[in-house]
């Protein structure tokens, strides 16, 4: 334990090593200075704090662990137990008690389990009697399909038969169309050819108008060039004007442009001098302020005579600042003059942007645009190109006339022809082919959506079919599940009843309290002959495990766990709890010590050193030789190497042979 001596807290860091190879090395690697991993450690070594109070005895009693006078019955149990090393017995009871409660868990699962599968497998005999129904049902079925089969095909037969004759009428009727397709192109040509006629007509009567409109035409034309002409010059003129007047305007403003570049520069210098001037005036007044108080024979700051030497001084300083000051003024006056210069120029300048001629605006020639725009929207109204087209046609109307006729004439001929035709096909159509075709495809499609309805319906049933047997086989793997828990809970059950008897064999009720009523008058004759020792046979330690309650027929043995003290000086007996505090030290010491010999006989567990620390403060001088008696018979009993005592009192220390002695020495 590395305890941090100069600190207020004294905090403490544990550590815990074993030797390995030659070398120390942490028991775990938890083991980090703090106390929980340190004291986890320590419990696995030795045993609880309890089960070390046999090796190492306190004044105090430790935090939280009832002293062994104050404790309950169950607390001494637990203690006594541990002390004499049944603590084995409990982990067995402990461990078992923990398989009861998983196999516990378990077979509550198992049962519930084996509930539902006894629900399912209930179902199996209605199952198969379902599974009879669909197999029924799936033949019935197959055998409307077939016969559903056999009519399709026989429609099939008769649709084909009609097709051939709906293939001829089609092929027919192509024809018809083709023809009729003929006649209408002829006529339709005949129709054209008779409408360009009536134009042709119209054309040769519209000749005269035609040319006389053509002819307005060309006068507007020349109406047009010759205004347009005039326009031309006239906007020349406007140019040849704007263009002068633009560039007198761009010469005056560039000679504008040059003064204002010079008034920028002239300003900019005049700002300069201004600002250095008033810099200069301010210095100037600062030093004439300076001066204005004039020398006397005595200090103006302390009022003493001048020193010669401090005189001197100051003159000398008061005579460097005259000296500035007069380059200060100097400096303004010729700042002074530079200014009234540039203001002067800049007095020039503005003169001579006021003597700047501008050019006077030009007058420019106008042209009247009304009579220009009113022949354009003539122009814009008449279309030449079709004035020039229904000319031509007029010309060659006479010809065109005489050619349509002779075409119409022909066109006749061939639509006549056409006609016959056309009706001699009409006439090989069989009109009741496809009415009959038309019948049997309707027919042919009921019986197909027919058969599709009745397959979907057989595959239902063998989906259905197939489920069922699907179900069948997991029922009867339930079933099969079902038998092999059944078997399984049986197995756990007797185990189960082995860990709940192995639970209460090891517990504090079974072999514990057992061994414990075997133990205790054997540790009693230890912890008797350790009393004796100091005194003699006056006291007897004895244990009671149990007692007699009840009364009458309820009258019965009642588990307890007593420490009685028998004092055969005065023929008394108390209880353990009832003794003094410096009665119960030596009782207790005997106690502990006799259980540790107890235990190093049936375990081999086995302290070699042990600590007394102040265990004998609450002692008067007879009481404390008679406890060192009872140590010295305790150290030979157990065979211990060492027993070191940590005491404050001078006749103890006088009592021990070998000492450390431990004192505060003088800085």
């Amino acid at each position: 334990m590395h305890i941090d001596g100069a600190n207020k807290s004294g905090s403490v860091e544990y550590f815990l090593y074993r030797k390995e190879n030659g070398s120390w090395k942490p028991v775990s690697p938890d083991i980090n200075g703090r106390l929980a991993p340190y004291q986890y450690e320590i419990e696995k070594l030795f045993g609880s704090i309890e089960f070390l109070r046999s090796a190492f005895v306190s004044q105090k009693q430790p935090k939280n662990l009832p002293d062994l006078s104050e404790a309950t019955k169950g607390e001494k149990k637990a203690l006594f137990r541990e002390l004499g090393g049944l603590d084995y017995l409990q982990v067995y009871s402990d461990e078992a008690k923990e398989k009861e409660k998983s196999l516990d868990r378990e077979l509550i699962g198992d049962r519930s389990t084996i509930e539902s599968l006894k629900k399912d497998v209930t179902v199996m005999p209605e199952k198969r009697k379902e599974l009879q129904q669909l197999d029924n049902e799936k033949a019935e079925t197959e055998k409307r399909l077939k016969e559903i089969e056999k009519k399709g095909f026989k429609l099939k037969e008769q649709l084909e038969e009609f097709s051939q004759m709906v293939e001829k009428n089609r092929k027919l009727q192509t024809n018809i169309d083709n023809v009729s397709k003929e006649i209408t192109d002829r006529m339709e040509e005949q129709n054209n050819l008779k409408k360009k006629t009536v134009e042709y007509q119209q054309a040769i009567q519209n000749k005269s108008d035609f040319e006389k409109r053509l002819q307005d035409l060309e006068d507007l034309k020349k109406q047009e060039a010759k205004l347009n002409e005039e326009k031309s010059k006239v906007l020349e003129q406007r140019e040849r004007l704007i263009a002068q007047y633009q560039h007198d305007k761009d010469a005056v403003g560039d000679i504008e442009k040059k003064i204002n570049t010079k008034t920028a520069e002239i300003q900019s210098k005049l700002a300069s001098f201004q600002s250095e001037r008033t810099y200069a005036k301010k210095r100037a007044e600062q030093l004439e302020e300076d001066l204005r108080e004039p020398i006397t024979e005595n200090c103006p700051t302390c009022g003493q005579k001048w020193p010669a030497q401090r005189k001197a001084e100051f003159e000398q300083k008061r005579n460097e600042k005259e000296t500035i000051l007069n380059e200060f003024k100097q400096e303004i006056f010729e700042f002074d003059k530079k200014i009234i210069s540039f203001k002067n120029q800049l007095k020039q300048i503005q003169v001579d942007i006021d003597a700047l001629q501008w050019p006077q605006t030009p007058e420019l020639p106008s042209f009247d645009e009304t009579l220009l725009e009113n022949i354009q929207q003539q122009l814009n109204l008449i279309d030449e190109s079709f004035l020039r087209s229904e000319l031509e046609k007029a010309k060659e109307a006479e010809v065109r006339i005489e050619e349509s006729e002779k075409q119409i004439e022909i066109l006749n001929k061939q639509i006549e022809n056409r006609n016959e035709i056309k009706a001699e096909l009409m006439h090989q159509i069989d009109e009741e082919a496809d009415e009959a075709y038309r019948e049997v495809s309707s027919e042919m499609e009921k019986t197909r959506s027919k058969y599709i309805e009745i397959d979907k319906e057989l595959t239902r049933i063998a989906t259905e079919i197939n489920a069922m047997l699907k179900q069948m086989q997991d029922l009867a793997a339930k079933k099969a599940d079902l038998n092999d828990l059944k078997e399984t809970v049986q197995e756990k059950e007797k185990d189960l009843q082995e860990w709940q008897y192995l639970h209460k064999a090891c517990g504090p009720d079974g072999i514990q309290a057992l061994e414990l009523d075997a133990m205790g008058p054997g540790i009693a004759d230890v912890a008797n002959s350790i009393l004796e020792s100091a005194y003699g046979s006056r006291f007897q330690i004895e244990f009671r495990t149990t007692r007699i309650g009840g009364s009458g027929a309820q009258k019965k043995q009642i588990e307890d766990f007593l420490i009685i003290i028998h004092d055969s000086q005065d023929g008394s007996e108390q209880l353990l709890e009832t003794l003094s505090g410096g009665e119960s030290i030596w009782v207790k010491r005997a106690i502990y010590d006799a259980f540790g010999i107890i235990r190093a006989r049936k375990t081999g567990t086995k302290f070699l050193t042990v600590f007394q620390d102040e265990m004998d403060g609450a002692l008067d001088p007879e009481a404390r030789m008679n406890y060192f008696r009872m140590l010295e018979r305790a150290h030979q009993e157990s065979g211990r190497y060492h027993t070191i005592v940590i005491t404050h009192n001078i006749d103890a220390q006088e009592m021990i042979e070998q000492k450390i002695e431990m004192r505060k020495y003088p800085k």
